[in-house]
């Protein structure tokens, strides 16, 4: 097995257990993964990770560029999302508000990013790397 493909293998290997792995936690719900939750983050990383398996089986790195490219903007888009949505419940005004904002606001800002993101993040960095090894002159061929 040459270099490229167990680089790709490993970051899609990563990519998978990252998915199952908690990838933040939220006060009363506890730990939440990306696939205990069926999103259309989700199910496009799962798409993503599966489609860059037969790329890599077939040995055509170049088309792994894509791949790579959709599971880093779904990552980041989750995550500026979620960002978003924790930064409006934290801005919450007290004086105009009844108890249960409050509640939600302090449990908004006990909000913490969880491992799943970073061993995801490690998968998609070698599903670069794999592709700008693949592809000899970088994503244009």
């Amino acid at each position: 097995m040459d270099a490229k493909r167990l680089i790709g293998i490993s970051g899609l290997f990563l990519l998978c257990i990252g998915m199952f792995l908690p990838a933040a936690h939220i006060p009363i719900l506890g730990r939440v993964s990306f696939l205990r939750h069926a999103t259309t983050s989700s199910i496009i990383l799962s798409l993503c990770v599966f489609i860059s398996f037969l790329i890599i089986l077939k040995g055509v790195y170049k088309w792994l560029w894509f791949t790579a490219f959709g599971c880093a903007a779904t990552m980041l888009t989750t995550i500026h999302i979620t960002s978003s949505k924790i930064k409006e419940l934290q801005a919450v005004n007290e004086l105009e508000c009844g108890t249960v904002e409050l509640v939600i606001s302090a449990l908004a800002s006990k909000f913490q990013w969880d491992i799943g993101i970073v061993i995801m993040s490690l998968g998609v960095i070698l599903l670069f790397t794999a592709a700008s090894l693949g592809s000899k002159k970088g994503f244009v061929r």
